[in-house]
């Protein structure tokens, strides 16, 4: 599979599907202010279909169990959402930059290292 619409930042695959970031450019400012405003789409790949849609968030992480994909945001949010994942994705309490699940724990990693 290949997906050539940028270059993905981080992947997980799962029994139900290849999940990955991908910064994409969605909008250039002045050139006198230097500033490109980046969006992290999440994107999910069927592995029956192999095609990738796009499903709203800003993750910078992501990770995925046969019941829910998980994901942390640049402000260390963490979201999760049920299998098949449609967008609906619910915040959960606390604070990480990176998340690992299987099927029965989950693992993350806090802005200090911990």
């Amino acid at each position: 599979m290949v997906f050539d619409d940028g270059d993905m930042k981080q992947v997980d695959a799962t029994l139900n599907g290849v999940f990955a970031t991908n910064p994409i450019s969605m909008h250039l400012l002045p050139i006198r202010m230097k500033i490109i405003v980046i969006l992290l789409s999440f994107l999910t790949s069927s592995i029956f279909c192999h095609e990738w849609a796009q499903i709203s968030g800003g993750l910078t992480c992501i990770t995925g169990s046969v019941n829910h994909v998980w994901g942390t945001t640049a402000q260390d949010h963490i979201y999760r959402c049920s299998q098949p994942c449609n967008g609906n994705w619910v915040r959960i309490d606390g604070g990480l930059r990176q998340v690992d699940v299987n099927d029965y724990e989950v693992w993350g990693v806090t802005s200090s290292n911990h």
